[in-house]
């Protein structure tokens, strides 16, 4: 048994050192530069923007803060990602037709107590124009959970929240997990397993409509419910339809996350998704 051992460890070493021999492959290596990521952070409070900033700066990402007086020149010059949380949508001015999807507006009620002008601070529709023409240029917007309504609307994409007006007794879906089926192959579901569970809470569901130009990143079943845990009414409005889409707007992307993919820091199965969102550009060349 001795001789046994003596001799597995002599062919052991003499493996190592015809291993320690070869030359190490060369591999041709491509330095890719690091997008800038701006997360809106509107005057008010809000906790979803606090909370994807919190994710985000855990791993490493280098965020810039945008203020709505930001929209006020080109967004090309500061970033290449705009980022829009589910409650840090940004504060669009009050017009005669009303705001743009869902912003928050800018008219006083008679009697409010006045508040500094920055912390009053909207975007106007000259501002908006200038966001349009950042994405069409080749930016990226990002949006999670119910900043996608202000997104389609804005940007006046071919797609509909089919749940949108839907009564609590028609349609039922908040702080549950559901399964969805995932297109790894794209970059921002990289690394994504096809069958993956989602956090939802009050989420939009989406359906294409004429006209669409992009890709579906993750979508319900086609029939019976998707539920993993939680409380759902109405599942016959989630099947066929997309929990995730990338929308391309002539050069740009709006990336559409219905799902909660970083709600609070704990879904950590899916924080993947809001990196992969986050590093989806080209910056422009240095």
């Amino acid at each position: 048994a001795q001789a046994e051992l003596v001799s597995s460890l002599a062919l052991i070493a003499e493996r190592a050192e015809r291993v320690e021999r070869v030359e190490p492959a060369t591999t041709a290596r491509q330095t890719i530069a690091r997008p800038r990521i701006g997360l809106v952070r509107p005057w008010g409070s809000s906790m979803d923007e606090g909370w994807t900033r919190w994710v985000l700066e855990q791993y490493g990402f280098e965020i810039v803060v945008l203020r709505p007086a930001d929209f006020r020149a080109p967004l090309r010059e500061k970033v290449d990602i705009v980022i829009l949380t589910e409650d840090g949508r940004l504060p669009v001015a009050a017009t005669g037709s009303g705001d743009a999807g869902g912003g928050l507006g800018s008219g006083a009620a008679p009697g409010a107590r006045a508040v500094r002008p920055e912390y009053a601070d909207v975007v106007t529709p000259e501002d908006l124009a200038r966001f349009d023409q950042f994405v069409r240029g080749g930016g990226t917007v990002v949006c999670l959970g119910g900043a996608s309504t202000f997104a389609i609307a804005q940007f006046k994409l071919p797609v509909r929240n089919v749940v949108a007006g839907l009564k609590p007794e028609e349609f039922f879906l908040r702080g549950s997990l559901v399964e969805v089926t995932t297109d790894p192959s794209h970059q921002v579901m990289a690394g994504m397993p096809e069958k993956a569970a989602v956090f939802v809470d009050g989420s939009p569901i989406f359906e294409t409509l004429e006209g669409f130009n992009g890709r579906v990143l993750a979508k319900y079943q086609e029939t019976g419910s998707p539920l993993l845990s939680g409380f759902l009414i109405g599942e016959k409005h989630l099947h066929g339809k997309a929990a995730a889409l990338d929308v391309r707007l002539d050069q740009g992307h709006v990336v559409l996350l219905g799902f909660r993919p970083q709600w609070r820091g704990q879904p950590f199965g899916t924080l993947r998704v809001l990196f992969n969102s986050a590093l989806y550009t080209r910056p422009p060349a240095e």
